[in-house]
């Protein structure tokens, strides 16, 4: 079902991927399946996506992206990337606070 597109058998064999179960953990695959189904709009996907932008497992790290997806999922009410978004708006917030304190003044 996942090679078919169906975004929860996408999140599935992400996490399968992700934990090594059935399978020799590969987080560029997990993560892959997470991309796949978070471009179709999946809550899930969209939140696990950005949890792989945030530690750079089986992507590139990148903060941007990662609230992107946070924001996706957080719009139609997923608690938890309601939460993530926030920490990480805060956390961006401070390393520009700190990088201004540092060569601004």
């Amino acid at each position: 079902s996942a090679d078919k597109g169906h975004p929860a058998a996408q999140n599935s064999l992400a996490l399968a991927c992700f934990k090594g179960l059935g399978m020799a953990k590969d987080y560029g695959m997990g993560a892959y399946y997470y991309l796949e189904s978070a471009d179709q709009n999946n809550t899930v996907g969209q939140y696990n996506c950005g949890v792989c932008h945030i530690y750079g497992t089986g992507v590139n790290q990148n903060d941007d992206e990662a609230l992107r997806r946070f924001r996706q999922a957080a719009a139609k009410g997923h608690v938890r990337a309601k939460i993530a978004a926030k920490e990480l708006m805060l956390r961006q917030q401070k390393v520009q606070l700190m990088f201004c304190n540092s060569f601004c003044m």
